[in-house]
């Protein structure tokens, strides 16, 4: 995989290790264009920076951080539907042990193909379709609401008193929400009720009762 990275674009290879696990490495590519590698593959498969790099602009002056290295889900809610342009302009940052060092690179700006070398060396996923701004705040809304319910339900399941207490709040809460639901959506009349049962005026008579309307059989 290393192997396929095209060598006149590294700038330098770093290889980073845990003290008690010295024949474990990883390594990492610090690009010239400002993009890193690493071969824990973290960045690409979750989305996350991982430690080996933090390790790095902690130590070297050249390795820096740049805001679109995070995924927008992790974005305030006024920002879910920023553009890739928009965060190209945005500079590069380092670590503040090295201001001094570092004052003349930090108003440089990404270039247009930043990061790029991954997609080239790893196949491509299947891309989602891009949320609209209003889906986006809708997704980030339920994550907090969800992550807030989890935390109820593991403190709640500690004890019978606690889980009943907790059940009697959220019914209570339940109804207030889709009361409050409700009252925004416009109140039509309401649909006639459809008995159970044969209709009444196709009841069978029975066999004592007199009829009526019928002719005598000649």
């Amino acid at each position: 995989m290393i192997g396929s990275i095209d060598r006149s674009a590294v700038e330098q290879v770093f290889e980073v290790f845990r003290l008690l696990a010295r024949d474990r490495p990883r390594y990492v590519l610090l690009m010239k264009d400002g993009g890193f590698f690493c071969t824990c593959l973290m960045l690409q498969n979750t989305g996350i920076v991982c430690r080996h790099y933090f390790m790095l602009i902690r130590r070297v002056p050249k390795c820096p951080y740049h805001i679109s290295m995070i995924p927008r889900r992790w974005f305030h809610e006024s920002s879910q539907g920023i553009e890739d342009s928009e965060l190209a302009i945005e500079p590069f940052h380092y670590c503040a042990v090295f201001e001094g060092e570092s004052n003349n690179t930090k108003a440089l700006t990404p270039v247009n193909n930043y990061m790029g070398f991954i997609r080239a060396i790893l196949p491509a996923r299947a891309s989602q379709p891009l949320l609209s701004r209003e889906e986006a705040t809708k997704q980030y809304r339920y994550s907090n609401i969800a992550g807030m319910i989890k935390s109820i339900a593991d403190i709640a399941s500690d004890n019978q008193e606690t889980e009943s207490f907790v059940g009697n709040e959220i019914q209570r809460l339940l109804l207030q929400v889709r009361a409050r639901k409700v009252e925004s959506i416009p109140v039509e009349n309401p649909m006639d009720p459809v008995g159970s049962g044969r209709p009444k005026v196709k009841r069978l008579q029975g066999s004592t009762e007199p009829t009526k309307n019928k002719k005598k059989k000649l």
